[in-house]
Parts: C-alpha cells; sequence; structure tokens
C-alpha cells in the first residue's frame, strides 16, 4: 500500500512538473533566415520554424540572421539582424481578455506587430533598453538600440506609442504617432516626435518583411505541414504537398500562398492561425 502511494505520488509530481513546463510555452518561431538561435538557460537551442519560445528565452540574430516569433496573444515579434532580445514576461489569459509583455532589447532592431488584446484597459505590452521603454497604445511599432552609443529609437507604424526615459523617469513620456519617430539618449528624456518622410520610414522598417514575395515558403510549409502533409515544397509559384490530396490543402495554407507572405502584411498577425494549449495550430477556422 504504501508503494502504491509513493508510486502515485511520484506520477503526479512528474504530471505537475510537465504541466508546469508547457505552461512556459508562450509562443513559436514562424519564420527564420541565417544564423538565429535561442538560449535558454545558458543552452543554445537552434532557431527553426515551429521552434518552441518559452518566458525566460533570450531571442538572438547573427549579423545575417533574421528571425519572427507569433505569441499566444497573436502578437508578431521581428528581429532584425545582428539583434538579442530578452523574452522577460509574457502572459496571456483569453478567457479573462488580459494580457502582458515585456522584452529587453539588449542591441539591433525589432518590430512588434501588436494583437488587439492590447487595446484593452490593464493590458501591457512593452520594450524595454537600457536607456527607454515604449509602451504600445497602437498596433505596430519598430524600436532600435545601440549598446555603444546606448541610443534609442521608437518608430510608429501604425497607432500611437508612449515613450518614457528610463533613466529619467520623471521627464514627462511623449506620444509617438504613425509615422513619427523620437530618440532617447542615455539620461536624457525622450526627444520631440518628429515626422519621417517616405524614405526615411521605410529605411527604419527596413529588414523586417523578409518572408518576402519571392520566398513565400516560411511559415506557408509549417502551416502545410500541420495540416496533414507528409511534405511540403514550392514549385515555382505552386504548392504542393504531398500526403494531402490536391485541391484540399487548408484555407490557411491557401490564403498564406496568394498573400506570398505567410505572416500577412506588417501589423497584420498571421489571419486562420490560432494557438492551441500546446502551441499546436488550429485550422479550422
Amino acid at each position: 500500500m504504501r508503494k502504491a502511494r509513493m508510486g502515485s505520488l511520484v506520477l503526479a509530481l512528474l504530471f505537475g512538473l510537465a504541466v508546469a513546463g508547457r505552461a512556459e510555452e508562450v509562443g513559436t518561431v514562424a519564420a527564420v533566415e541565417g544564423e538565429a538561435r535561442l538560449e535558454r538557460g545558458g543552452v543554445a537551442v537552434e532557431a527553426s520554424i515551429g521552434t518552441p519560445v518559452q518566458r525566460g528565452d533570450v531571442l538572438v540574430t547573427g549579423p545575417t540572421g533574421k528571425l519572427r516569433v507569433v505569441f499566444q496573444d497573436d502578437s508578431v515579434l521581428t528581429l532584425s539582424q545582428d539583434s538579442r532580445v530578452s523574452v522577460d514576461d509574457s502572459v496571456f489569459e483569453p478567457v479573462q481578455h488580459t494580457a502582458r509583455s515585456l522584452f529587453g532589447l539588449v542591441r539591433g532592431k525589432v518590430n512588434a506587430a501588436v494583437s488587439e488584446y492590447y487595446r484593452q484597459r490593464g493590458n501591457a505590452y512593452e520594450v524595454r533598453t537600457e536607456t527607454a521603454v515604449a509602451g504600445v497604445r497602437g498596433t505596430e511599432f519598430a524600436v532600435v538600440f545601440d549598446p555603444q552609443t546606448e541610443r534609442t529609437e521608437v518608430v510608429a507604424i501604425e497607432g500611437t506609442v508612449q515613450v518614457h526615459s528610463l533613466r529619467d523617469p520623471q521627464a514627462p513620456a511623449v506620444l509617438v504617432r504613425a509615422r513619427e519617430a523620437t530618440v532617447v539618449d542615455p539620461g536624457g528624456p525622450p526627444a520631440a516626435p518628429r515626422r519621417l518622410d517616405e524614405p526615411m520610414f521605410r529605411e527604419r522598417i527596413e529588414g523586417f518583411d523578409f518572408i518576402s514575395r519571392g520566398r513565400p515558403e516560411g511559415l506557408i510549409t509549417s502551416v502545410a505541414l500541420a495540416s496533414g502533409a507528409g511534405a511540403v515544397r514550392l514549385a515555382g509559384s505552386t504548392l504542393v504537398t504531398e500526403g494531402v490530396p490536391p485541391g484540399t490543402e487548408s484555407g490557411a495554407v491557401k490564403s498564406a500562398l496568394m498573400e506570398g507572405d505567410a505572416t500577412g502584411k506588417l501589423g497584420q498577425p498571421p489571419a486562420g492561425i490560432r494557438f492551441t494549449g500546446q502551441l499546436g495550430l488550429d485550422l479550422g477556422r
């Protein structure tokens, strides 16, 4: 009897640890190009499509690397080349409609396409550098941080972003609207937002749309595999799925192929793709 009870306790403990481990998964890698990895507990994990992302992970890209992560709250974080970002916090409770995300930009350039959940009162989405905090009040923004000069630049792509100094919390925050930018120098307040002309705006967001019209295979492949295909390849502009009868590919696959970019336009999380509790893909919508 005692052995049976001990065995039950051990199984319960192992089950609890397994559930706790799964609960730490907050997103998944949706696209990758060049050198990119995750650092977890001091161990490097190569980033590939479908790799789970956990709270506490550090996302890293090399000089030619780019990385895109879709989170459970439908937000999308894209890293440009030579960037390093820590996933400090990511909490999503869909039933309560609560969400909280906090990222630390150590170096480089990131784009955050934020979901509608963050329009609700009490929810918070922030990207922090050593000198500034950018809190979303809209849908999409980009942050650039240079650790050499300790200068932070925040660009609002859509909606409005609130920016304040991390080293001078008494300094007033500024509101940066679409196609505007502000700069925060070490120890100083955010500069008055300035309007970016088209060339300057394009320069600021360059490098994020790397699942391009000529390379739609990234997330399309992972979605197709999730729908039951044994293998996926592109023949010219035609998607070939082995193991799935022609014409029966999921709507998500077809939509992604027609759009030419599996994650849609900037600021629009993948339509028709929703995460389950196991970070699987629900393609039934």
